[in-house]
């Protein structure tokens, strides 16, 4: 199918840190103790005294600062006791994002979006940060990437890897999952002969996130989309 069908088919349809003198008996969303004096508002909503506030660990998801109860993962980053259970951390569960998300994919699409290739292998891993061989410098200036993809042909059909973050709500990771099966998508069915800019190619693959988390109604990962 050409890509100009395939989108119109698709095209249907840092947190800020502020003080604030207390008003009112509040506690500490981080230690659960009274706020008495100056306190901060995390993220609008999340309330914290000024000795937490000053405290060095931050929880990777939404940088709230971490005292206790937190989970530590392989690579060094910290996940709050509220964060941890909404994330994506074993390779069972990404598989299984994946799996659900190129459904829903193949769905939305009406059965245009999918693979010839299956099944995808699928990997969570703990650090994805990467270097460009040809330069031998980081080729996204030191930053984690949520994922990424690589396909390989053999003979007349493909072997497709996905590799994604471990850590990351799973709002971003069924994003991340969207994104990835985009390339993939684009990989089958693009002829050799028809290049696509980068810039091009990362856009249509973010279009599929975006529709997908709104076809689920998730307005906040549409917006962080955005």
């Amino acid at each position: 199918m050409k890509l100009s069908l395939w989108l119109a088919l698709l095209w249907g349809g840092g947190a800020a840190l502020s003080a604030a003198p207390a008003s009112a008996p509040l506690t500490c969303g981080v230690c659960a103790q009274p706020i008495t004096g100056k306190y901060f508002v995390l993220r609008e909503t999340n309330n914290i005294c000024a000795v937490c506030e000053k405290l060095p660990t931050r929880c990777a998801v939404y940088s709230l600062p971490v005292k206790d109860g937190f989970t530590k993962t392989a690579d060094g980053r910290f996940l709050c006791q509220r964060d941890a259970p909404n994330v994506v951390l074993s390779e069972e569960e990404g598989r299984q994002l994946f799996t659900q998300t190129a459904r829903e994919l193949s769905e939305l699409s009406g059965g245009t979006l999918a693979l010839r290739a299956t099944p995808v292998n699928v990997q969570v891993l703990f650090n994805l940060d990467f270097t460009d061989n040809r330069s031998g410098t980081n080729a996204n200036g030191g930053m984690h990437r949520m994922g990424f993809s690589l396909s390989r042909r053999v003979g007349e059909t493909f072997t497709h890897n996905v590799v994604l973050l471990n850590g990351q709500p799973r709002p971003q990771t069924r994003s991340t999952c969207a994104h990835e099966f985009g390339h993939l998508w684009l990989t089958e069915n693009l002829p050799p002969a028809r290049q696509l800019e980068a810039d091009t190619r990362e856009a249509l693959c973010e279009l599929l996130a975006f529709k997908l988390a709104a076809k689920r109604g998730d307005t906040a990962e549409t917006a962080r989309i955005k």
